[in-house]
């Protein structure tokens, strides 16, 4: 298990082995941005300020190497090697704000 700390705010959350960034953060009542949830649309995109990161399957028009050289990931697809701080909005950390599908 894993720590992610979450800048501005400090907001702090486990992920479990093999658990991606963002279904950990859905998991823990955090809402953040995220559109396809599997590496295509870049939505999730945030910056590690430390740690390092399985970025994991996902295209790249959505995270190219030279972003990822630069410490960006997507939390859809990226799981922690690492305790793991990263800059990425938080819209919500409150469970009563669910997300929704718009169609």
């Amino acid at each position: 298990m894993k720590t992610i700390t979450i800048n501005p705010g400090s907001v702090t959350f486990e992920v479990n082995e093999e658990e991606t960034i963002l279904s950990a953060a859905l998991r823990n009542g955090l809402i953040v941005p995220y559109g396809c949830k599997d590496g295509a649309c870049g939505s999730c995109k945030a910056k590690i300020t430390d740690g390092s990161v399985d970025y994991g399957l996902h295209q790249r028009r959505a995270l190219s190497e030279f972003e990822k050289s630069n410490q960006s990931l997507l939390l859809c697809t990226a799981r922690p090697l690492t305790n793991l701080e990263i800059t990425a909005n938080v819209l919500s950390i409150s469970k009563e704000y669910q997300a929704k599908n718009v169609l």
